[in-house]
């Protein structure tokens, strides 16, 4: 079973504010599961948000260049 961390842990690997992670949680961009009241964000969930938001250097790159 995955590590289940609660927002404050979330949002230091992730390396933003807490806030952020809620935000993320609300418009459904960062799964998460409710105990209780409080949320928990797995690590599994944090590796596919990551997935799906690094960006290749090289593509920022020429990204930038060709809207010159």
């Amino acid at each position: 079973m995955d590590n289940l961390f609660n927002i404050n842990t979330a949002a230091a690997r992730l390396d933003c504010h807490a806030e952020t992670v809620r935000r993320l949680i609300r418009r459904g961009e960062l799964q998460a599961v409710k105990v209780g009241s409080k949320w928990r964000v797995s690590e599994t969930a944090l590796a596919a948000y990551l997935n799906a938001h690094t960006v290749n250097a090289t593509e920022t790159k020429s990204q930038n260049e060709t809207s010159r």
